[in-house]
């Protein structure tokens, strides 16, 4: 009883692979050039935004990423 329901189970399963490489499908595909790389230039540009941040806790904490500071800390 369990070979058959295995069966069928394979069979449906293989009637469903075929079915979905096999039908014919409505896409129409089209080639894409993608356009010219203008480089760096722009919000892209390279600035020194970040040049004067004040680096708190530099040299205190040792690979660590984040760090929750609250009210409790001190």
């Amino acid at each position: 009883m369990l070979k058959k329901i295995l069966k069928g189970l394979l069979a449906l399963v293989l009637i469903l692979v075929a079915y979905l490489l096999l039908w014919p499908v409505p896409i129409d595909p089209v080639d894409w050039t993608p356009p010219k790389n203008q480089g760096l230039t722009g919000v892209y540009e390279a600035n020194n935004a970040l040049a004067n941040v004040e680096r708190l806790f530099d040299g205190e904490c040792h690979e660590c990423e984040d760090v929750l500071i609250d009210s409790n800390y001190i």
